[in-house]
């Protein structure tokens, strides 16, 4: 780059930060260090607020909820991994106080047949005619 580019830059207005960022299937961000991972956190950092969506934000691996917080914010507490293995111990009745003070704030559960179940309609069978030439 240049010396007239740099200069161009320097001219520029800074961005504006986003807004909002959403992550859909957010569990599949389980590595932070994945393409998706670091790109996931780019975006988030460039972010007022970050909102993540998954149908299972827990697998198997008691770091999978840590490593969805840690996109949220790398400060909560509950963007490590420990804070999850201790209150899924039941270590004590503060730290499951603590987890479930934490869910209450941070995630929302639906389940299937809650939401908006009243606007969707049932499964329908559809039978298409096959066209070969």
């Amino acid at each position: 780059m240049g010396s007239q580019e740099l200069r161009r830059l320097e001219l520029q207005p800074a961005r504006q930060p986003w807004l909002s960022t959403i992550i859909d299937e957010a569990h599949e961000l389980r590595n932070p260090f994945s393409f998706w991972g670091i790109g996931a956190m780019l975006a988030g950092a460039h972010s007022q607020r970050v909102v993540l969506l998954s149908g299972t934000p827990y697998n198997n691996n008691k770091g999978d909820i840590a490593t969805m917080c840690a996109f949220i914010d790398p400060s909560l507490t509950a963007a490590r991994r420990q804070f999850w293995e201790r209150a899924l111990e039941k270590e004590s009745a503060a730290i499951v106080a603590q987890h479930h003070e934490w869910l209450s704030t941070y995630l929302l559960h639906r389940k299937k047949g809650v939401v908006l179940k009243d606007e969707l309609l049932g499964k329908q069978a559809l039978t298409l005619p096959s066209y070969h030439p």
